[in-house]
């Protein structure tokens, strides 16, 4: 891959012949061109610079004498990579006699519109052409010596040398020196409009690179380039040189890199906000039509998805305003042809955002702006309005106060507060003041007669029962925050809810989509925080019945982090005084039954932990469930499975019960084991006993209770130890014992001695008698 700002060595006799030319010929064709671009045809518009992920580039270092035509500059690939330093993508849009067009002119040319659309969109031509970005002819692109000259001139000949690097590293080091000097002040020494210009020609390049990094740092130095020089530079200046830079970041928006789209998509949000650049600029870029060519049509899913998905983030950030870029008959227009998309990612993402549109102006998409659509997709659209319509109602009446309206139909009724249920205080069990004959705070007519529960509301319902895993991870994650409403768990009846929710979470417990479960368990943890303590504990138990089997079952996935956030729900579930540890405990010791032969070792090695977390949370206790009878009984059949994983983690298991029933365990808990693993166990038990009595002596030493001590045999140089007795060793004094309070001593030695005598200069005092 070669590098945009690596220069030519050589000239050849012709470049130089041609350089030689006079400039009135290129003068002659800018001005023409100039001519051209000046009237624009009416109701036109400009045509995409998006024309793929990576289309190709030509060299626009055009030899003078031969350039006649310069459009605006526009993006056409992740990364420009000419052979020459250039600063301008000008992509011609029109072929000037003699020359002939090439493919991406003739690709370009193309329609990108649907044909059953263009009638509707006709009646609307006259507020879109006023938001369009324009075309503007603009000045010949620099020639490399000049561009060269201006890095040099403004951020030195190091920086230079950085940018043509061909490590990126390199190229990020440089980029990070110009961000520095662009943070300094620019008034002392610089001037803000040459810093301004000559920033824009090294980005119009550099956010290009398809390198990660580099493309960071460019954003980068957009930003502080914006920050620091934007307020100081001509509007008619800042956008001629803009108007290469922002179709970039449109076209990366949509970027497989999740990370460079959300970096592109807020560096939008944050040009759009600035008010040197201004909405009023970036948003006719966001909605420019997408033309696709045969070479990206493959993309084309992608590609209409994240450009619904940068639409969808300017409305919820700027909203939708009538006589601006970002009305509904300029959103409609971008958004149509998405609307007959054989992709269905593309065209869901595109109902997505009429939906939102029409939420956000209040209903304001008519069926004229809808006109000519297929009957499904208009149908589809329908259905999604009543829905919106539907939840602008409950924000309306939660925003007026309104709790419990009445309905004057039952279709006329209020999806989410219109329930009409008894009030009543929360209570433990909620069976106080109850008659006799009651069966959880209702009698039996009652609960026969008990209306159908809707305290969710439609939406949220179709969104659990949706096929796509979004919309259910919306609705669960609606349900949660509704449960920490103040209005909401004490307005409806706390059985009825309890009961309604656990059964929504048991279907949705099973969902094999990740963050569909993990919204399940956020869920749960929130009902069982608000509402359990309105419940009767026997409700309780048998509600969960349908919940805690499969929570135990994850604890043994193939997903570490599903089975562990298995876990620690339970183990907060276990801790909960409305649940308590009992009936955790009752599923976690279950037999295991296993369909699958490859599930085996994650089932057992699952419970097994799952198991030891509960041991050591609650210990070894009948009350609890956790008896050792119990847990011997489950164990035994894992220290038996040939596999090594399996019998190591119920070895684990095994010593943290014998340690918590007070290091007790008899031959019946360990049942008919195979020899070598019933000596293993026995032997850890040993090792285990040895180091608590080493922990004890070692308490007893530190606190001075220990007479006569023995010290350990010292090693000899050889290796061997001195031991006292026979075989001419020398045995070893006892120790004196210590005063109370303080640690024995070693004997002192003859040198010691006399040292404290003061006999140390005496030298024969330290000699053998003869």
């Amino acid at each position: 891959m070669g590098n945009p700002f690596s220069k030519s060595k050589k000239k050849t006799k012709e470049e130089e012949r041609v350089s030689s030319a006079p400039a009135r010929v290129e003068t002659a064709g800018l001005q023409e061109e100039g001519s051209r671009t000046a009237q624009p045809a009416e109701n036109s518009r400009p045509q995409s610079a998006t024309d793929g992920p990576n289309p190709p580039v030509p060299d626009m270092q055009t030899p003078p004498g031969k350039v006649t035509n310069i459009a605006s500059a526009s993006v056409s690939s992740e990364e420009v990579q000419p052979k020459k330093l250039t600063f301008a993508s000008a992509v011609p849009t029109k072929v000037s006699q003699g020359q002939t067009p090439s493919k991406d002119h003739q690709l370009n040319s193309r329609e990108g519109e649907a044909s059953s659309s263009e009638s509707s969109l006709q009646r609307h031509s006259s507020t879109r052409d006023i938001h369009q970005p324009e075309k503007r002819a603009g000045p010949a692109p620099p020639s490399q010596e000049e561009v060269d000259a201006a890095v040099v001139r403004v951020f030195g000949e190091d920086t230079l040398q950085g940018l043509r690097a061909t490590q990126w590293s390199e190229r990020e080091a440089a980029l990070q020196s110009m961000k520095t000097l662009i943070n300094q002040n620019p008034g002392v020494a610089r001037d803000n409009l040459s810093i301004w210009k000559t920033t824009c020609l090294v980005l119009n390049l550099t956010l290009r690179d398809k390198v990660a990094p580099v493309y960071f740092a460019s954003l980068s130095i957009l930003k502080a380039l914006v920050k620091t020089s934007a307020v100081c530079i001509p509007c008619t200046v800042l956008h001629q040189t803009l108007d290469s830079i922002v179709p970039v970041l449109v076209h990366r928006s949509w970027n497989l890199n999740a990370r460079i789209s959300q970096k592109s998509v807020q560096m939008l949000l944050y040009l759009a906000k600035d008010q040197s650049v201004s909405l009023d600029y970036i948003t006719p870029f966001v909605c420019e039509p997408l033309q696709l060519t045969t070479k990206a049509a493959k993309f084309q899913g992608t590609m209409l998805a994240g450009r619904m998905a940068l639409l969808m983030e300017f409305i919820r950030e700027f909203g939708v305003v009538q006589w601006t870029p970002l009305s509904v008959e300029e959103i409609l227009y971008f958004v149509r042809p998405a609307l007959f998309s054989p992709d269905e990612k593309g065209r869901s993402e595109a109902i997505a955002a009429v939906v939102e549109v029409y939420k956000r102006s209040d209903g304001g998409v008519t069926d004229e702006l809808l006109a000519d659509l297929k009957p499904n997709i208009l149908k589809t659209l329908k259905a999604k309005f009543e829905e919106a319509s539907d939840e602008m109602s409950v924000e309306r009446a939660i925003a007026t106060g309104r709790t419990a309206p009445e309905p004057t139909s039952p279709t006329g009724a209020d999806p989410f507060i219109s329930i009409a249920v008894p009030k009543r205080p929360p209570t433990r069990g909620g069976i106080e003041n109850q008659p006799p004959g009651t069966s959880h705070g209702r009698s039996p007519s009652q609960q026969k007669q008990a209306e159908p529960f809707t305290g969710f509301g439609e939406v949220n319902m179709k969104n659990l029962s949706s096929k796509v895993w979004g919309e259910r991870e919306l609705g669960l994650k609606t349900i949660k925050s509704k449960f920490f409403e103040k209005r909401y768990p004490h307005e409806y009846d706390g059985v009825q809810l309890w009961s309604e929710t656990v059964n929504v979470l048991a279907e949705s417990l099973k969902d094999k989509v990740i963050p569909v479960y993990f919204a399940s368990l956020a869920a749960l943890q929130a009902l069982v925080q608000t509402t359990a303590g309105c419940v009767d504990q026997t409700l309780i138990s048998d509600s969960l019945k349908t919940v805690m089997p499969i929570l135990v079952l994850r604890c043994g996935n193939l997903n570490p982090r599903l089975s562990s956030t298995s876990q620690s729900v339970l183990l907060e579930l276990a801790k909960t005084a409305e649940i308590g540890p009992d009936l955790v405990n009752t599923y976690a010791l279950e037999s295991l039954k296993i369909k699958k032969a490859k599930n085996e070792i994650a089932m057992y090695t699952g419970r097994l932990d799952l198991l030891l977390e509960l041991l050591k949370e609650f210990g070894i206790s009948d009350s609890c469930g956790l008896s050792i009878d119990r847990v011997m009984a489950f164990v035994r059949p894992a220290l038996a499975m040939p596999d090594d994983k399996i019998r190591t983690a119920a070895v684990s298991v095994v010593m943290e019960a014998y340690v918590r029933n007070g290091k007790v365990m008899s031959d019946k808990h360990l049942g008919q084991l195979n020899p070598n693993l019933l000596k293993m166990l026995h032997r850890k038990f040993a090792e285990l006993e040895q180091e608590q009595q080493q922990i004890n002596g070692a308490e007893v030493l530190v606190l001075g209770n220990s007479t006569n001590t023995p010290r350990a045999p010292r090693k000899a140089s050889s290796g061997k130890s001195f031991k006292s007795g026979a075989g001419g060793g020398r045995k070893l004094e006892p120790l004196a014992s210590a005063p109370q309070g303080e640690l024995p001593c070693r004997p002192k030695t003859p040198k010691q001695k006399a040292m404290e005598h003061g006999m140390w200069a005496n030298a024969n005092m330290l000699k053998p008698a003869n």
